[in-house]
Order: C-alpha cells, then structure tokens, then sequence
C-alpha cells in the first residue's frame, strides 16, 4: 500500500526589521487614534452632565436639597417617593423571557429548541436573582442618566494536562479519528503509529493548539454596569448606527497584572490614586493601587481594543477579534422612554429626572416659608432683668413652651408683657395643592401612585390617571425591548461559548401523561389529539412538572427571536389573571375568527390585559381546528352530503363543542 507523502512543514519567513518598524508604527497610530476617541467621549459625558444637571438631580434623589449653610430649608424628597412609587410598575420581579423562531424558521425541532432557549435565560436570570439585581439598578440609573446591563462569561479554568499539543478530532463516542490516504482510504501511519487527526481552525487553515488552561465549570451572568463609567461615540442617538462604544474599567492592579488576556503586564504601571483621593506614595500597599483602562469594542470592524494611559509603552493591552459569542457588543443599553432630538446630536438623552428639579425646589421654598412663617407667628412675651430673679431659669421656662419666644426689653421697668404676632399669610398655604398637581402633572405619576389620591375635580383624577396609564406603557415597552436586547445577546453568547453541560429545568409531560390529563380533568377524549395536537404542547407548558435536562451547546443552535413576556416583572394577581383569562377564552370560543388574524388575536388579548405569545400560537392554532370542524360540519348538513371517516356530522360538531367547554374547563 502506498503511503502519502507528508510534506515537511514550511519555514515562514521570519519579518524584517523594516516590516516589523511599520508594524509597531500602525498600531501606535491606531493606538492614538483610540486615545482621541476616548478623550472626546468623555468630554461629551461631561459636557452633558453639566448642561442638563444630571450630578444635581442625582443629589436630589439622595435628600441633598439644601444650600452650603441653609439647615432651615425643610426637605421633603419628592425625587425619591416618585422613584419609589414608579419603579415597581415597571420592574418587581424577575422578568420572564419567550423564545421563539426567527419568521419562517418555524418548525417542532425549531420551536423544542426555543423552548430550550427559554429554559437556559430562566435559569440564569434567577441564579441568585442576577437579572433582577442588575436590571434594578441599571433601571433606576436610567432614570437619571442611561441604563446598562453587560452579558458576562466567566468560567472557572484549570490548568490543560496536554497544554501544548494538537487538538485532535474524535467521534460522539470519544474515540479518535484518523487521517487517511487520499488515494488507498487507507489510515496513515506515523513513527508511533495511526497518525490522529488534527482539527484545523475554520478561519486561518491552521491546526489547533491545546491551551494552557481548560474550562472546569461556566459561569454566565447579567453584569450592572455604572453609567458614569461608558463611552459613547459623537454619533447621535440610534444605536443602530454606532460604530463603537466602550466602557471605563478600574481593578486591582494586581489583578490586571495577572490578568491572562493582556499583553505588557510586566510593564505595566498602576495609573489610579489610593483609596480616599490620596496621592500614591512608597508606603501605599499594593491592594490600593488601581489601573484604570478602557474597553472599547469596534463593531465596524469587529474588534476588541483595550489600553490604558499613563504607561511606559505605546501599545494595546489587548487587540484582537471579538471574542465568541459577541457579535457587536455586550451591553444592552436603555437610553430613555421617549426618543428626543437634542439641540446637538448626542448620544446621551434629555434626563428624565430633569423637569423636577424646579417643582421640587419651589416646593422647598414654600415649605422653608411656612416654617419660618410659623416661627414669626409664636406667641412672644416681653421681660426685662426685673421680671425674673435668674435671667437664665427665665429662658429655660421660655423654652420649655415650643410656641413661645421670650423677647428681651431695654426698659428694665416694665413687667412681662405679651407682644402681638403677625399673622402668617394663608396664600402660601393655598399654593401647596396648585404644587401637588405641578408634580403629578411634570412626572406623569396619578395622586393614587403616590399615595396622594386628593385631585381638584373627579374629572382631573380621571385625566391624571389615564395620562399616569399612558406613560406606563411606554415606559414599560422601552424597558421589554431593553431586557430582550439583554436575553437575545445572553442567549448568543451561551449558544457560542457553553463548554460543560447546563442542567435546566422545563415542564412537560409524555404523550401519554398528557392524554391521561386531558382525559381525568378536561374530560378531552384520547382520539382528540390527532385533530388537536396543539393541546399536548398548551397542557406541558402550563400543567407539566418541571424535570432536569442537561443541555449542550448543540441544543442551542437555532434562529431565534427573544422578548420579555408584558406583564411578568410585575407581581401576579391570580384572581384578575384567572378573571381575565376566562374572559378572554370566551370570546375566542364565541368568535374564533379572530384567531385568524395575529394581530387581531394580540389585541383581543391586550384588552383583557392577557397576553402570553406562547399561548396565543397555540390558540391560534387551535381556533383554525376549530374552524376546520364547523366547515366540514356545514358541508355535511347540505343536502346529499355523506361524513366521511365513518364520523357522522353531529359527531364533529359535538367534538367542537367539547374543545370549547375544555378551553372554559382549563380558565377556570
């Protein structure tokens, strides 16, 4: 047997000392380059800051309402209670995603895997509540600057035994593959014998080398990113055009040094003071000293650029593609409710918070006004040094009358008289409930949200409220879109980058569990399921007991589409929900028609306040058997017509009816 010819490995030419000159010298323009966008981003933010008063509203929301020296000014925080009062209605509890096909990717293995990708963001969302705590903060962020969220893969490494060698291919068994003779089929063999495989890298051509370290456990998570710290290009408001953005990054020196991603670290120099705003000194401990670095991603050019000022060497620390699993960036960022165009294009928004500061401030100042108004009008009683035989048991008796000022007298003659008070003006009184209404009125919030129900007129309440509705969805929707953007760059980067087996749970029931259920509650015979296969699917997702699947990278493989289910990040009322279910699956039985029709069907469900994309496939699905059945029940009524299958019409009509008294069974 002939054996192929191994071709000796070709020497590529090391670079010359002019190659490697022009080399240094293009990185250090990119380098500069870099530098300039960074610095000019900055300057935006800070610009931005102090034009619209972002660091002032910030400080308001944290009492800090008085001027340098004003300790009279009485504060009463409308900032926060209005925070307090809006943040539930738009995030309280863990947001649940829903994972389906990209449009015309439909498919069962399509949709069993949407499922799956459902299953994996539910299980690292409530990992320690990670979602949740992340989202939160970012959302009340948002309220005054922007509000960002960054996917993190952070997996555990150990060190690889066969660091060093080839990666070699291997079957589903585990067994090695072998290179083979392109003219015989046969497998070569080397010195020490069949020569393994080597998997080569798609992109260069190039065999894979085993690396120093191997991943032991991965670690997934939603990351809260302080909107002080990011980098926005000149580039106006739509995401969609950015051509890059970044982040300001500032660790423990020490990490950065042992951080295996960087290049330089033997050079590296720590650039940020000690803790307390202190300069560095010789006797500062390593734990304090700080390197602050940037990390911008190039989506244009689908790079990852990191580097740090104040070092000895013009160089990235880090320079190359974007790793797997992202394919533009990892933040999802939330710019505001409402798209507003700015004097100048910018890529910050108008703060939400920034129409309050005026209320809030007259509001202080009406306040500051009664209490000193009130003060003015305390009854006061003259004295002299003959009224009482110690000046100072004089004043402690006088004090001791919270309503009472003792005023002391030059003539000494006189015996203790009481002084009359001016009266306080009532107008400052009457501006009080015109201020109540200027707040509800600049933030959109009804007197009931802030547990201030008084309204001038009902007719006002009625406006106050629908306006107070109007804004919620709005700001609701701005905040789904955001979390979704959240899930679906999740979901990339688990479907790219899993390397051990995530265990998850899912509902569901076997074909035969799901006919047994049917059959003892619903009262659904067995024969059903052949007209009605949506069935199985509604009962596992709503009735299926949650049972363990480990899932791989390869389960994840499909076009998809991620949203957050409205409704599920506010706490759920069950009895509204089952009230509203029911009426909803009412109409659909007296009408299911309107199945037909996707949107009709998601604005019939909106106006019940029900809305599960899910299930509304499935209804959808369902009403259109439905449908089917009648039409074949009205062509078997007209004269001459035969039920074909051995099924009589009455028969399929009777099968129609028992679907919709099983849709009101399953509401109730």
């Amino acid at each position: 047997m002939a054996k192929k010819k191994i071709k000796k490995k070709e020497i590529e030419p090391k670079e010359t000392e002019t190659e490697l000159s022009a080399s240094k010298k293009s990185r250090i323009e990119r380098l500069n380059i870099w530098r300039k966008r960074v610095e000019r981003a900055k300057k935006i933010r800070t610009d931005w800051e102090r034009e619209y008063q972002v660091k002032e509203c910030e400080r308001f929301f944290l009492g800090k309402q008085r001027n340098q020296g004003d300790e009279e000014t009485i504060v009463l925080n409308h900032f926060w209670a209005t925070l307090q009062a809006e943040k539930p209605n738009l995030l309280l509890a863990t947001p649940k995603f829903y994972v389906r096909p990209k449009p015309g990717k439909e498919s069962p293995e399509e949709e069993s895997s949407a499922m799956i990708g459902e299953g994996v963001l539910s299980a690292i969302a409530e990992q320690k509540h990670n979602l949740k705590q992340s989202s939160t903060l970012a959302l009340l962020q948002a309220f005054f600057r922007i509000g960002v969220i960054k996917t993190i893969y952070n997996p555990k490494l150990e060190p690889n035994p066969n660091v060093g060698e080839f990666v070699y291919a291997s079957d589903p068994a585990g067994n090695p593959i072998f290179e083979k003779d392109e003219i015989s089929g046969g497998v070569l063999q080397g010195p020490k014998g069949p020569i393994k495989k080597k998997v080569v890298d798609e992109d260069t051509g190039k065999p894979l080398i085993e690396p120093k370290k191997i991943v032991r456990s991965d670690a997934y998570r939603w990351q809260w990113v302080n909107a002080k710290n990011m980098l926005l290009p000149d580039e106006g408001p739509d995401q969609t055009t950015w051509t890059w953005l970044g982040e300001e990054i500032v660790v423990d020196f020490e990490d950065a040094k042992d951080d295996d991603r960087f290049s330089h670290t033997s050079k590296l120099v720590a650039n940020e003071k000690p803790k307390d705003n202190q300069p560095a000194t010789d006797k500062s401990t390593p734990d304090e000293e700080k390197l602050r670095y940037y990390e911008c991603y190039d989506i244009k050019n689908k790079k990852i650029r990191v580097f740090a000022d104040g070092q000895p060497f013009d160089d990235f620390l880090l320079e190359e593609d974007l790793p797997d699993g992202i394919e533009d960036h990892p933040y999802a960022i939330l710019l505001g409710w409402t798209p507003i165009i700015m004097p100048e294009p910018s890529p910050w928004p108008f703060p939400h918070t920034n129409p309050w500061l005026g209320p809030q401030e007259e509001y202080n100042t009406r306040r500051r006004q009664i209490m000193e108004g009130a003060k003015r009008s305390a009854r006061k009683l003259g004295f002299d040094d003959n009224t009482f035989p110690d000046e100072e048991e004089a004043f402690k008796h006088l004090q001791s009358a919270k309503d009472l000022e003792g005023v002391k007298l030059n003539d000494t003659t006189k015996p203790p008289i009481t002084m009359e008070a001016p009266n306080l003006n009532p107008a400052i009184y009457n501006d009080i409930p015109l201020l109540q209404t200027d707040w509800r009125m600049i933030t959109g919030l009804s007197g009931a949200k802030l547990m201030n129900p008084d309204a001038n007129t009902a007719t006002e309440a009625t406006f106050v409220e629908r306006a107070s509705n109007l804004r919620d969805v709005d700001m609701q929707d701005a905040v789904q879109l955001w979390l979704a953007q959240a899930g679906e760059k999740m979901l990339q980067l688990v479907s790219k980058t899993l390397t051990i087996d995530m265990f998850i749970k899912l509902r569901g029931f076997s074909d035969s569990e799901s006919q047994k259920y049917l059959q003892a509650i619903y009262g659904i015979p067995s024969e059903m399921f052949q007209f009605y296969p949506e069935l199985k699917e509604l009962v596992r997702e709503r009735y299926g007991k949650e049972k363990w699947h480990a899932i791989t990278r390869d389960d994840l493989q499909f076009e998809s589409e991620v949203s957050v289910v409205p409704g599920s990040m506010r706490p759920p009322n069950l009895d509204v929900e089952r009230d509203q279910w029911l009426k909803f699956l009412q109409i659909l039985g007296q009408f299911p028609q309107l199945a037909l029709s996707r949107e009709l069907l998601k604005q019939t469900a909106k106006k019940f306040e029900y809305i599960s994309e899910r299930a509304l496939d499935e209804l959808a699905a369902l009403a259109q058997k439905m449908i089917d059945v009648n039409a074949r029940q009205a062509g078997r009524d007209q004269p001459g017509a035969q039920g074909g299958e051995g099924e009589t019409g009455g028969a399929q009509n009777g099968r129609g009816e028992q679907i919709k008294a099983a849709l009101m069974r399953m509401a109730q």
